[in-house]
């Protein structure tokens, strides 16, 4: 189900989740949504950031809860307690689906960051790895580089 009051953000929507193999359906109001009378797995939603309308969206009937707004990049993905996924209007398809198939298969939209390694912080296998390395598994470099300050470094860092 896709709510949009932007005809060219609501095909490009129909468009993407179609190709995914939805069957999707249009709705003309925002109180269309409210009063549907049978559950639906997705609901794609246009909010902007007003309070208001993400609790609207909270009380959907709805498995899974998607609101689209326009967001500093195309690539952000933001959750909320109650809303599955907020994605930007210029969203790509690939990283749609990506959303998508996260929220079909673990319930969630956003990956788990990893662990934060505080820069300067080096675990200490992993040098003594590097180092060996070329023993192990001698590699042949070519270095394209035409500007002779950088190739001098450039240089003494591969010969280590």
């Amino acid at each position: 189900m896709i709510y949009d009051t932007w005809e060219i953000s609501r095909q490009v929507l129909f468009e993407h989740f179609t190709s995914f193999g939805f069957q999707c359906s249009f709705v003309e109001t925002f109180d269309d949504m409210k009063t549907l009378d049978h559950h639906v797995e997705m609901v794609v939603v246009e909010s902007e950031d007003e309070v208001e309308d993400r609790e609207m969206i909270r009380a959907l009937n709805s498995r899974f809860k998607i609101a689209v707004c326009r967001l500093r990049s195309p690539n952000e993905v933001r959750t909320e307690p109650g809303i599955h996924a907020i994605i930007s209007r210029h969203i790509k398809r690939d990283s749609l689906r990506n959303i998508i198939e996260r929220l079909l298969t673990t319930g969630s939209a956003v990956q788990p960051t990893s662990r934060h390694i505080p820069y300067g912080h080096r675990a200490k296998s992993s040098h003594i790895r590097i180092v060996d390395i070329g023993k192990d598994e001698p590699l042949s470099i070519l270095m394209a580089e035409d500007n002779l300050i950088v190739r001098g470094p450039l240089a003494g860092v591969l010969n280590r």
